[in-house]
């Protein structure tokens, strides 16, 4: 039992993370106008070390995925604007 509410928590823990990131990268999506990934990247990942950043632009090019996928975002080639 104790094993079961243990991976809940770690669970819960990571779903937040995740829909923080995302609440931040729909920010930097507003706050940025039309842009492509690469300049969303500071914007939504500048909390995050820079020797991180080519994983962070991966986990970014997800979000926006999703967004895309939500109808949030529409992309252009590179750029994203908002729906």
């Amino acid at each position: 039992c104790l094993v079961r509410a243990e991976a809940a928590e770690v669970s819960e823990c990571y779903v937040g993370q995740l829909l923080g990131r995302e609440a931040k990268v729909s920010e930097a999506r507003r706050a940025c106008g039309p842009a492509c990934l690469d300049t969303l990247l500071p914007c939504a990942y500048g909390d995050a070390p820079l020797a991180v950043w080519p994983l962070a632009r991966l986990s970014l090019e997800a979000h926006v995925a999703k967004l895309i996928e939500d109808g949030e975002v529409a992309r252009d080639g590179e750029t994203l604007w908002l729906v």
